[in-house]
């Protein structure tokens, strides 16, 4: 449940008993043993998943190794994703949430990275969106689904979609979500 950002809207920033809590691989090895082995899909979520970007080898290590048809999804920010880490969820045919809430101003105001220097909360769109490009130059942007989360005291809802929609026409991801 770590993360990097500190995003408005955050159901786990204001719940002190769930910051820190990670899985182990332990826990990871005892579901595999719940579930058909046949075809399983697993995703990566909570926090910021590429933080532990380490244990994300290692279960999918251990589930190419015991699972017949696995399929893996992660679901992030973007915004810790190098070029190496790319490389690796192509070989293993991610498919991607990536939470982007709109353009520059509306993303940085929602999803503010953790930083303590102001002027640094503010480049969470920029890194964001440099992943998009890298997914896109390795033809990986038909497996990202860009998600947009709007609140009561900031939707700008049309605004929203037509940046995300340009993004889209620019092939940078193969689909949009829009959620409360």
């Amino acid at each position: 449940r770590n993360c990097n950002l500190c995003c408005k809207y955050c159901y786990v920033r204001n719940r002190e008993d769930m910051v820190g809590s990670k899985m182990n691989l332990i826990t990871a090895m005892k579901a595999f043993t719940m579930c058909s082995l046949d075809k399983l899909s697993i995703s990566f979520f909570g926090g910021e998943p590429l933080l532990g970007f380490e244990f994300i080898k290692e279960v999918v290590g251990l589930a190419t190794k015991v699972i017949k048809k696995p399929t893996f999804h992660i679901t992030t920010n973007a915004t810790l994703m190098t070029e190496k880490m790319a490389m690796f969820f192509k070989k293993h045919r991610f498919s991607f949430i990536i939470s982007l809430d709109g353009p520059r101003n509306i993303h940085n105001f929602n999803r503010p990275m953790k930083a303590k220097d102001e002027s640094d909360r503010e480049i969470s769109y920029d890194a964001t969106f440099s992943s998009l490009k890298m997914l896109a130059h390795l033809d990986m942007s038909k497996t990202v689904a860009l998600r947009s989360t709007f609140t009561a005291d900031c939707t700008h809802l049309i605004e929203r979609l037509e940046f995300l929609n340009h993004t889209l026409e620019k092939g940078m991801a193969g689909s949009v979500a829009m959620e409360p």
